[in-house]
């Protein structure tokens, strides 16, 4: 039996899954590294251009993800939005200290 997707045998990775797999986890570390330096300005500096409902939006939307990549036993998944997560956390967390 294939996969009606990429036709490799089901239970086999396609090159071109496997790709996609690569990128999509570099993107995913890249994008939640991203958010580190407004964590920093979160604790650290001016408050006043920061929402706290979009990045608390942001941090439950990477939070939810978290149990999809447990179920489907996707580290890339799990990593990546687990380093979101607390970025994310810390920003929610700073702006009400410095605000």
């Amino acid at each position: 039996m294939r996969d009606p997707i990429d036709g490799v045998p089901v239970g086999e990775e396609s090159p071109w899954r496997k790709w996609t797999s690569i990128v999509a986890t570099c993107t995913g570390f890249a994008v939640s590294a991203g958010t580190v330096p407004q964590a920093v300005t979160a604790w650290t500096g001016d408050v006043s251009g920061i929402s706290l409902i979009t990045w608390g939006i942001l941090t439950l939307n990477v939070t939810a993800w978290m149990p999809y990549g447990v179920a489907h036993r996707s580290r890339a998944i799990v990593a990546v939005n687990v380093l979101a997560a607390v970025t994310a956390a810390a920003v929610v967390a700073g702006v009400p200290v410095r605000g």
